[in-house]
């Protein structure tokens, strides 16, 4: 088998990159929105001056539940929950967007719509941030009002450009009728005239919030946007007042839904975000383990194969090693050794002296003086005390197995002689 190009180490690394690409690609498609830069508009995730993530913010930290909604927007919200519709700008030509407009403020339980006043543009050193201002016509205002299917129209006190948070015109403002007793603090205050709204915060000049008692629920329209907007909403006492006409609408722990697809960032439901939801997460954490479960077995598969090792080794020493050990697991080594002994002795006679018979005593007699003249190591007669002192039905230990190699080298020295090597015979 050609070896592999790459080591364990290597294919744990490449492995690890993988893995943290492909979870990193997958945690930008899921959320793809959060990491946008964002925009200047008068949205609920704009931080720009005339965005309304203040707002929603703030009421977050309230500990109420607050929805930004890019995509099917009545779907998300239930009875109680609270539907805000802040500056809608949509293209005239756009039929179908209106369409969908008219279609929110007429099916939610309670509804807050906010007039659009203000557009603006990015600046140059922060995307996010307001680089010019300037505000919409205000035709555009008595369109949204009609989607809603309020006639009237729309009047600015003044349009003086730019913003100044040191003067503000509705001070000049004297409203007669306000329901929550708080006075508003806006710049260039926007108002509405309709026979439609009932009054609920009044000037002269018009209404800057209203409400029509619909079929649904109540139905609020703020006129100027400026008292929940980034710049305005910790202005004066307008949070305070902003608490209280939303804390009209709700009902108990209801939600506040804020629809950010008439903003132009409307967004269709992302099916790799539902994986990530309850209760189809659970499939995705089960796909996810079995894939790490495949990736962590096929590794086993990847480079040059490991050697196998030596079951046997070479060398007659080792078969009578292992011979030895098979003879003690079968609890019988003493009888063992004991035939390995008289073998040897029988083997050396018979090799020294051609057959001829002989006594015991008389055979180890003459196979000493032999060993006597050829100076071995060993003598027959010391082992073969050696033999029988093992103890009967014990296994061959370490003492036993040097002992059946002491038979072995004697008798390859009686027949061979001094000096040879038979370590390999």
């Amino acid at each position: 088998m050609k070896p592999s190009s790459f080591s364990s180490t290597s294919i744990v690394w490449i492995v690890s990159l993988l893995g943290v690409s492909f979870l990193g690609g997958l945690l930008l498609l899921v959320f793809a929105d959060v990491f946008s830069p964002g925009s200047v508009d008068a949205d609920s995730s704009s931080i720009s001056a005339i965005g309304h993530h203040a707002v929603a913010a703030t009421f977050e930290n309230y500990g109420w539940t607050v929805i930004r909604s890019t995509a099917n927007t009545l779907d998300r919200v239930i009875d109680g929950d609270v539907l805000i519709v802040a500056e809608p700008v949509l293209p005239e030509d756009d039929e179908e967007r209106w369409e969908t407009l008219a279609l929110l403020l007429s099916e939610s339980h309670a509804r807050l719509l906010v007039l659009p006043k203000r557009r603006g543009t990015a600046g140059k050193d922060n995307k996010r941030w307001l680089g010019r201002t300037g505000f919409v016509d205000e035709g555009l205002c008595v369109r949204v009002l009609e989607a809603a299917g309020i006639s009237g129209e729309v009047t600015r006190i003044s349009q003086r450009e730019p913003m100044n948070q040191d003067d503000f015109d509705a001070n000049k403002l004297e409203f007669t009728t306000n329901r929550y007793g708080i006075q508003p603090h806006l710049e260039a205050p926007q108002l509405v005239r309709s026979q439609q709204l009932e009054a609920i915060i009044e000037a002269k000049e018009g209404i800057l919030l209203g409400a029509v008692e619909t079929q649904w629920g109540k139905f609020f329209v703020l006129s100027d946007p400026d008292l929940m907007a980034n710049h305005g909403i910790g202005t004066g006492e307008n949070l305070e007042l902003v608490y209280h006409l939303l804390s009209d609408l709700r009902e108990g722990d209801s939600a506040l839904v804020f629809d950010e697809s008439m903003h132009g960032i409307a967004a269709p439901e992302s099916f790799w975000r539902e994986l990530l939801r309850f209760p189809l997460v659970l499939v995705s954490i089960t796909g996810l383990l079995l894939l790490l479960a495949a990736l962590w077995k096929s590794m086993g598969r990847f480079g040059q194969p490991e050697p196998v090792k030596r079951t046997l080794a070479l060398g007659k020493s080792y078969l009578i090693e292992n011979t030895a050990r098979l003879l003690a697991l079968g609890g019988y080594s003493h009888h063992s050794l004991q035939r390995y002994h008289e073998q040897s002795t029988d083997e050396v006679w018979q090799s020294l002296r051609s057959g001829q018979p002989a006594e015991k005593a008389k055979q180890t007699e003459t196979l000493e003086r032999i060993e006597q003249s050829r100076q071995t190591k060993d003598h027959i007669g010391e082992l073969g005390r050696l033999v029988k002192g093992q103890k009967k039905h014990k296994a061959l230990g370490t003492q036993g197995r040097e002992l059946a190699t002491r038979l072995y080298r004697w008798r390859r020295e009686m027949i061979d002689g001094i000096g040879v090597d038979n370590s390999r015979r």
